[in-house]
């Protein structure tokens, strides 16, 4: 039921608000009512309704006023705002302020019913969208961190409960299903009708791959909460005859976890093989242990070692070193007569979301390399064939070795980061040095001396070199003209591009692109 509160500066008005409709029909119940925009605001903080009706004009504040003030703190209200005047300009800044609707007093009842129904299925709509949205994006950062986790709360407006959580991933067994968009619609719904005690969010995260977000405190409550999604999934298998087997992580306390357990969810999925297909399988630190040897068959893993070596390579951009280490892996691999290939996925998956780590700890540093950030967990799993796998490794080192600009030393400090990490990312457009210091909260002249002692060049000097190394790169590429490799990098005056790209290189740009390499 949606919380419903009722504003009006005439009792009779709120009465017969009360009494005249249905409300419980319409899927709302009244939590608390009030004769003032005061004693409204002490509502709104006690109950938290969902929904306000109010009146327009009252003796001590106005009904916008009210919904300026609980807007400000929680946007998500919706207001039906009730009025005795048909003036244009009440409803246009009623609606300015983002009133759902604006009724005309006497109310029409039936007006009044269509609008809060519409409004009430919008809301739980919303509902589920929203979570879907932000469960979706949250799984698809490679690099989950604090701010970037931070962000996304701000972007969705989602309000998430302050527990401890698993993940459940469903994989659909059958190759030949088709149509998983209604599978999703279908299986979401009886789930969300099935299981309404609990806090569950889900997504679809892949093909064929169903990811459920489920907050939970404690093992007892985690058994129970899988035994119902377990029942609702044996309905679901009743109506639609599709199997899928279910992979459940172990109990995570941070969102900054979700990588992991993602990972324990597909690598529990990859056993089914020998654990059953159709089955729920929870994830266990010797799951390995348990296989049977002709599941094993040969299994190649990567040693701690090779690891180790990768990233330190990686780390000083190493890029002959990195390559040396991938191609003696996929030989190793190519030599072996069969392979079980879930534990290949989970294997390389793991290795590329450390390599992704080591190089860019943040969502704007990975932005910087690939642009959309890839997830190797969920990305490597769609593969089948072993070469499709080495490509994706291979592109996602080159990637990184070309952004050598992203080693930063131990003694550069954050501020200096940040000023780098925002040049890289916004080079194509016009920038300022007021713009930079503005975004970092810093003043001008402290930021232009802070930056110059501990580079040795200026924010300028920093700006028009990486430009110019993109520049290069575009130009290298052939597949632009020179006054579009200008506007790419930041230079609407293609002239004045020609004389600063010959500045720094000493040639022109049409000329470099005939140079030969170095």
């Amino acid at each position: 039921m949606l919380r419903l509160m009722i504003v009006d500066d005439e009792i009779n008005v709120i009465d017969g608000l009360k009494t005249v409709f249905d409300w419980k029909s319409m899927g709302y119940t009244i939590v608390a009512s009030a004769t003032s925009v005061a004693e409204a605001m002490e509502g709104f903080y006690e109950y938290s309704p969902d929904v306000i009706i109010t009146d327009i004009c009252m003796r001590d504040q106005d009904g916008i006023d009210l919904m300026r003030m609980v807007k400000e703190v929680n946007p998500s209200v919706e207001f039906v705002i009730l009025s005795g005047y048909a003036k244009f300009d009440y409803a246009k800044c009623a609606f300015e302020n983002n009133a759902y609707a604006y009724l005309l007093k006497p109310l029409d009842s039936n007006e009044l019913i269509s609008t809060m129904e519409k409004l009430g299925k919008e809301i739980m709509e919303k509902r589920h969208t929203v979570p879907e949205q932000f469960l979706y994006k949250l799984l698809k950062l490679s690099t989950p961190t604090e701010e970037n986790i931070a962000y996304l709360y701000k972007k969705t407006g989602i309000d998430v409960p302050d527990k401890s959580y698993f993940l459940l991933s469903l994989h659909i067994d059958d190759k030949n299903a088709t149509n998983e968009q209604f599978l999703y619609d279908e299986f979401s719904s009886l789930l969300r009708e099935k299981v309404s005690q609990f806090t569950l969010w889900i997504c679809q995260t892949e093909p064929k791959v169903f990811t459920i977000l489920c907050f939970c405190s404690n093992e007892r409550l985690k058994v129970t909460m899988c035994k119902c999604i377990y029942d609702v999934y044996l309905q679901f298998l009743q109506a639609h005859h599709i199997f899928m087997t279910m992979g459940v992580s172990c109990i995570f306390n941070s969102f900054i976890d979700v990588q992991d357990a993602l990972f324990q969810t597909y690598y529990a999925i990859s056993q089914r093989a020998v654990q059953g297909y159709g089955n729920m399988i929870y994830y266990c630190e010797n799951m390995g242990n348990r296989l049977s040897k002709e599941y094993l068959s040969d299994v190649f893993l990567i040693s701690s070692e090779k690891i180790a070596e990768i990233l330190k390579a990686v780390r000083e951009y190493d890029g002959a070193v990195v390559k040396k280490h991938i191609f003696e892996i996929f030989d190793q691999i190519e030599k072996l007569d069969h392979i079980n290939i879930d534990v290949l996925r989970n294997d390389l998956a793991e290795l590329a979301v450390k390599i992704i780590y080591t190089v860019a700890p943040t969502e704007q540093q990975a932005k910087i390399i690939y642009g959309e950030p890839p997830n190797p967990i969920t990305d490597i799993y769609k593969f089948d064939l072993i070469s499709d796998m080495r490509e994706y490794m291979e592109v996602l080192v080159e990637s990184i070795l070309k952004h050598p600009e992203l080693k930063f030393t131990e003694n550069t400090s954050q501020v200096v980061r940040d000023v780098q990490i925002y040049i890289m990312l916004n080079y194509s457009n016009a920038l300022y040095i007021d713009d930079i210091a503005d975004e970092l909260h810093l003043s001008r002249v402290h930021l232009m001396r802070m930056f110059k002692n501990e580079t040795g060049i200026t924010i300028k000097e920093f700006l028009t070199q990486y430009r110019m190394n993109v520049a290069k790169d575009l130009l290298r590429s052939g597949k632009y003209l020179v006054n579009e490799v200008g506007n790419a990098v930041g230079y609407s005056d293609s002239k004045y591009f020609c004389k600063v790209f010959k500045k720094i290189t000493g040639v022109s740009p049409s000329k470099y692109v005939d140079e030969p390499e170095n």
